[in-house]
């Protein structure tokens, strides 16, 4: 998660960045991220995702920028491995 200028003013000074996720997930209840857009992120990524935040959280994916040229491969696979789909 880039949180880039964030650390102090939302974000706890010196709290660990792989913490920023489940942090963010106890004051918002959604999350758009926005690297799908660039690659479709691992199975091992997404589950940690949803390890970290509560049932019921929504992550709103950037579709891939091969859809605009191919498919929908990447959120069919995201949906498939676990349950994060890139639509409603």
């Amino acid at each position: 998660m880039d949180a880039a200028g964030w650390e102090g003013s939302f974000y706890p000074k010196g709290m660990r960045s792989a913490n920023y996720l489940a942090f963010y997930a106890e004051h918002f209840t959604t999350v758009e991220v926005d690297s799908t857009f660039y690659g479709c992120p691992s199975a091992r990524t997404v589950n940690n995702w949803a390890a970290q935040t509560p049932e019921g959280f929504l992550f709103s994916v950037k579709v891939p920028q091969v859809f605009y040229r191919y498919s929908i491969s990447c959120c069919e696979n995201l949906c498939r491995m676990s349950g994060v789909c890139c639509w409603s």
